[in-house]
């Protein structure tokens, strides 16, 4: 099974789009898949149903961090690759896009009530959230051959 189709078989069983993405590249960093997908779990619907940065771009740029990302507090070369790669990324997704907020993507606001109820009549957690986490994980695996990590922790 591919990260791609992993991430989208988690968005399809019901987790948000920041952990379906986690569960699929984060895990390995964690004791358990169930790890990885707990840490994600508030940022769903830009970060707990706020409209902010979608949940694929948040799982993603978690994802990053735990990939390439090393304990960069004095060295600035580390801190040049990672925000190098997780520029990229973001870049990506917003050729893709035009946006990577959730209010956007959605056309809906589900920072409220009535913007979560409308999403939800009008099916986009359906339509437009598959499609984000499955563009975000075809980013992150073309950010994966084009830069190797290192090393991956286990």
């Amino acid at each position: 099974m591919t990260n791609v189709e992993k991430s989208s078989g988690l968005f399809d069983k019901g987790y948000n789009c920041a952990q379906s993405i986690m569960g699929s590249y984060g895990a390995r960093f964690f004791k358990s898949e169930e790890h990885a997908i707990r840490l994600a779990s508030a940022f769903n619907a830009g970060i707990l149903y706020g409209g902010n940065i979608c949940g694929a771009v948040s799982g993603s740029l978690m994802s990053i961090g735990l990939i390439w990302g090393e304990n960069i507090s004095d060295n600035d070369t580390a801190k040049e690759i990672i925000h190098h790669i997780s520029r990229e990324f973001v870049a990506g997704f917003m050729n893709e896009y035009g946006t990577i907020s959730c209010s956007k993507l959605l056309g809906f606001n589900p920072g409220t009530p009535e913007g979560i109820d409308a999403a939800r009549q009008a099916g986009v957690f359906n339509t437009i959230c598959p499609g984000a986490v499955r563009k975000a994980s075809m980013l992150i695996d073309e950010l994966l051959l084009k830069y190797p990590p290192a090393r991956i922790r286990e």
